[in-house]
């Protein structure tokens, strides 16, 4: 009795939870804004304490080796900052240069192309779309023509029909009543004759008007029948028309359609190619910026305005980098001294801005030493010219911000789509409908975009939408 309780019972709750999964809605998709993956330039700010000095003078040295080509300057000369003071031999940088440029007019010439495409696409689309209106107004006239042409036949054949059919009344019909009612007369007559020879032949007579308009009666029955059919003959056409336009415009448009989804795929192709050549341009572009900084390394220019205290350098003479070539006296100007890691000290560059807040105020210096070995603190000394209005006294201390690293060669992302857990990035990322969960490795995190070294690869969709619904593999529309 239990048993068969426990059956039934387990029974009623399949039933039940087969309706409710039945009756249960289907997934809503969520609409999310997406963005194609890009290479792009990124880079990350460092904030360092540094103490401030007087600077008596300043030490000029070099972040290249090489033979040195010319000497500009002499001991005693006064110096302006930016003042050429020697070059060196940088054929190999020049050629490096070269190499760049060449590449950089290589990459415009592809944008270009690859614009010249888009816009034929583009063209090719508007062109297939006036194309496929054309023909759906030409097909309609002829349709129309047509079907206008065979109305009028049709309708000339019921109007010459109803003629012959007046016509026969008014002769052939009313000639076989005339002929039938002076028949009958005449059988009255010799009726009343007595004469039965002439009762026979007014009889004879009589049958034979009857058989006429019998005869008649018939024939126009069946002209009539003929016309009812040429009536539903034009009936029919008329229909026919209509469904024919119908159907015209039904398969133009799908033909339309068809030729306009092809014209839109290469429309996309065409942008992808635009979008990849822009690329194309912008790493070109930084690698020429590159070429150009190394080259500028060749150039030995005054930090600042002073007085030529020491020159070492000498023409046709090899000179090694990090060696004190000039020394500059500049009592007026300031100096930021602070200390940095290893992996920093070789990102940075002679010449590179600083930036510090002080008193309300943005003073800005550049870079004029950077140590190429670890002092007694195991950090790499880095001192910085500040500019001379910014009112700074001796041993106090300022935070000093300056780029630390930079990435143009990266696949570049808004910081926003980026997630984490566990301390592991993830993005999703938008394929055939569905969000995908993927975790990525990040070369640099700044304020607003992200570099990824690993885990994207260019041309993919991001999601940058932030949702609560949105999950690993949930269903998603792009807008």
């Amino acid at each position: 009795m239990n048993k068969a309780f426990l059956v039934i019972f387990g029974c009623m709750f399949l039933l039940t939870a087969c309706a409710e999964s039945s009756s249960m809605p289907e997934e809503e998709s969520l609409y999310v804004k997406t963005q194609t993956v890009s290479c792009g330039f990124a880079q990350t700010m460092g904030t360092y304490v540094a103490s401030i000095e007087n600077s008596e003078v300043v030490e000029v040295l070099p972040q290249v080796s090489g033979t040195v080509e010319t000497v500009s300057v002499n001991v005693g000369d006064y110096v302006r900052e930016g003042t050429i003071l020697c070059n060196i031999d940088g054929t190999a940088a020049r050629i490096a240069y070269e190499n760049a440029e060449i590449g950089l007019q290589s990459a415009q010439a592809g944008l270009k192309s690859a614009m010249a495409g888009l816009e034929n696409a583009q063209a090719n689309y508007d062109k297939v779309y006036a194309d496929g209106e054309k023909k759906l107004v030409a097909d309609h006239e002829l349709a129309n023509y047509q079907s206008e042409m065979n109305i009028q036949s049709i309708g000339s054949d019921i109007y010459h029909q109803q003629e012959k059919i007046d016509e026969f009344r008014k002769t052939t019909l009313e000639d076989a009543e005339k002929d039938l009612k002076k028949a009958k007369k005449n059988k009255k007559k010799a009726k009343e004759s007595g004469d039965e020879e002439a009762i026979a032949a007014a009889k004879k007579e009589q049958d034979t008007a009857e058989k006429a308009l019998d005869n008649a009666e018939k024939s126009l029955a069946d002209m009539e029948a003929s016309l009812d059919k040429l009536k539903l003959s034009m009936e029919s056409a008329q229909g026919q028309q209509q469904l024919k336009n119908g159907e015209i415009y039904k398969d133009e448009q799908t033909a339309v359609a068809g030729s306009l989804e092809i014209a839109q795929i290469n429309i996309d192709s065409a942008k992808t190619s635009v979008d990849s050549a822009s690329a194309g341009v912008r790493s070109a572009q930084n690698k020429l910026d590159d070429a150009s900084y190394k080259m500028s390394l060749y150039t030995l220019s005054a930090p600042v305005s002073g007085i030529v205290e020491a020159v070492y350098a000498e023409k046709n003479g090899f000179i090694q980098s990090g060696q004190v070539c000039f020394v500059i006296a500049d009592p007026s100007s300031k100096v930021a001294v602070f200390h940095v890691t290893d992996d920093v000290a070789g990102t940075l560059f002679i010449g590179q801005e600083v930036y510090a807040n002080v008193n309300d105020r943005k003073c800005c210096g550049k870079i004029s030493e950077i140590g190429v070995t670890a002092d007694e603190t195991g950090l790499f000394k880095v001192k910085a010219v500040m500019d001379g209005d910014c009112g700074l006294a001796d041993g106090i201390s300022i935070k000093l911000e300056l780029v630390i690293d930079m990435t143009d060669d990266l696949p570049l992302i808004p910081t926003d789509s980026v997630y984490f857990k566990d301390r592991q990035a993830y993005v999703y990322v938008y394929k055939n409908g569905r969000a995908v969960k993927r975790d990525v490795l990040l070369e640099i995190y700044g304020d607003s975009e992200c570099s990824v070294s690993e885990g994207l690869s260019l041309g993919e969709q991001i999601i940058t939408t932030w949702s609560s619904r949105l999950k690993d593999n949930v269903a998603v529309t792009p807008i």
